[in-house]
């Protein structure tokens, strides 16, 4: 669990950004699939309100790493931050194709499946190298911002979750 005790922050940061990134990726995870089971209600509002809430969350993710992790990352291995650069970038598409789609009230629960999917697949990419490098080489400053920012969205994906 994250505490916002100085104490409490700077030991998770200090020890776990790994445990941290791969807690927000359960969460959103979790949260995908509360919005998959929306997608076969007919509550075209709340969809759009919970999925306004999910894609804010995995975009802030997103940005998170490439400003916090990926630059540094970039130097110890360009090839794999590169992939990671351009499943960012299908994923963002992947996004806003499911976005279009609840916004015209023709959402298909495969598009959010495909986008699970590639969630799935790019935390898996992560969590392999990424994320152990991110444990040992970031700053405890910069595992400190990561985890505000990254805290912030479990307790929001949590929060939506628990409206159900």
């Amino acid at each position: 669990m994250l505490t916002s005790s100085a104490t409490g922050l700077d030991a998770g940061a200090a020890n776990g950004p790994r445990l941290l990134l791969a807690e927000h990726h359960r969460a959103l995870e979790e949260a995908g699939s509360e919005l998959l089971a929306r997608t076969y209600a007919d509550e075209p509002r709340a969809l759009s309100q919970e999925y306004r809430v999910f894609e804010r969350e995995v975009l802030d993710h997103l940005a998170a790493e490439e400003l916090v992790i990926l630059p540094g990352y970039q130097d110890a291995s360009p090839h794999d931050a590169a992939a990671i650069r351009a499943d960012h970038a299908a994923i963002r598409q992947q996004l806003f194709r499911v976005g279009l789609e609840i916004d015209l009230h023709l959402i298909r629960a495969h598009t959010v499946e495909r986008l699970l999917a590639q969630l799935r697949e790019h935390a898996q990419r992560e969590d392999a190298a990424m994320y152990p490098w991110a444990q040992l080489h970031l700053p405890l400053s910069t595992k400190r911002r990561l985890f505000v920012r990254l805290g912030r969205g479990i307790k929001t994906l949590t929060a939506l979750r628990s409206r159900h």
